[in-house]
């Protein structure tokens, strides 16, 4: 399951006990940079973005290991 809020950003994920999940972010979609890594315990896990100076677009997504 997946949910998204807007104020501020964020969005959850269920994670699998053990597993690794990486947030990257970007702002043009070809480089991106490892914002938060987490462990997974087998249950949701809130990530929330924190704010940059940059005006433009912000894109995220999660890599899990």
């Amino acid at each position: 399951m997946f949910k998204l809020t807007s104020e501020p950003f964020g969005f959850s994920f269920n994670t699998t006990l053990g597993r690794s999940y990486t947030v990257e972010a970007t702002g043009n979609l070809r480089t991106w940079e490892a914002v938060e890594l987490f462990l997974g315990s087998g249950g949701e896990i809130r990530f929330t973005a924190k704010p940059t100076s940059s005006e433009g677009a912000q894109f995220f997504r999660v890599l899990v290991e």
